[in-house]
C-alpha cells in the first residue's frame, strides 16, 4: 500500500481511467517450445519462423477470448474504447475500475506530484482468468526512463586496464612472442 508518508487518501470515484487489458492467447507452453525450437541449431525447426500471422493463428487471443474480455469490462460499467489482437482498451471512473478489478485505487505522492495506483493487486473474474494476460493503466504514474536517470558510479576499486596505446602500436606488447620473427609497432606516414 505504500509507507504512510506518501498516501494520499483514496482516488476519487470520478476521476477517470484509462486501461488495457492485454489479452493471454492460447497455447504458451506451445509458444515458448516453438522460440526455442527456432533459436536452437539442434533443431529441425531451427530458423523456420511463423509469420505473423501464422502465430496469430496459432497463439494468439481469440475472437472468444476478446468478446468474454469485452463482455465483462462492460458489465463493470467501463466503456471499450478499442480492440485490437492483442488488448482490450477501456476508458471510465474510478469507481467502476474498481469494481471491474478487485481493488481500491489510492493516491501517493512522490516528490510534488500525486499519483493514482491501485492499493491491492488487481484481479479478474474466474470467468475471464485464462483470457487475460495483464492489465496496464490502473496507476498514473509515468514508467519511462528519464535522462536524468543516472546509474550508479563504479566502485571505487574499479580500474581500466593499461597501458594503452597514444596511437596504434605505440606500446609493443613485450611479453607475447615475436610476430614473423619481430615486435610489431606502428607505422607512421
Amino acid at each position: 500500500m505504500g509507507p504512510s508518508w506518501a498516501r494520499q487518501g483514496w482516488a476519487s470515484d470520478s476521476a477517470e481511467v484509462s486501461a488495457r487489458v492485454y489479452l493471454r492467447g492460447r497455447d504458451a507452453a506451445g509458444l515458448a517450445a516453438r522460440a526455442k525450437a527456432v533459436s536452437d541449431p539442434d533443431s529441425a525447426s531451427y530458423g523456420k519462423y511463423l509469420t505473423a500471422d501464422q502465430a496469430q493463428a496459432r497463439f494468439g487471443a481469440t475472437k472468444a477470448q476478446a468478446a468474454a474480455v469485452k463482455g465483462w469490462l462492460t458489465s463493470a460499467g467501463l466503456k471499450v474504447t478499442g480492440v485490437t489482437r492483442h488488448y482490450v482498451a477501456v476508458t471510465g471512473d474510478v469507481a467502476a475500475a474498481e469494481k471491474a478489478f478487485g481493488t481500491r485505487l489510492h493516491n501517493y505522492t512522490k516528490g510534488a506530484r500525486t499519483y493514482r495506483a491501485p492499493a491491492t493487486t488487481a484481479s479478474v473474474p474466474d470467468s475471464v482468468k485464462d483470457a487475460v494476460l495483464t492489465v496496464t493503466g490502473l496507476d498514473n504514474a509515468p514508467h519511462l526512463a528519464s535522462h536524468q536517470d543516472r546509474l550508479p558510479p563504479p566502485e571505487t576499486v574499479f580500474r581500466n586496464a593499461g597501458p594503452f596505446s597514444t596511437y596504434h602500436g605505440s606500446n609493443v606488447a613485450s611479453t607475447l612472442p615475436d610476430a614473423y620473427g619481430t615486435k610489431i609497432r606502428a607505422t607512421t606516414t
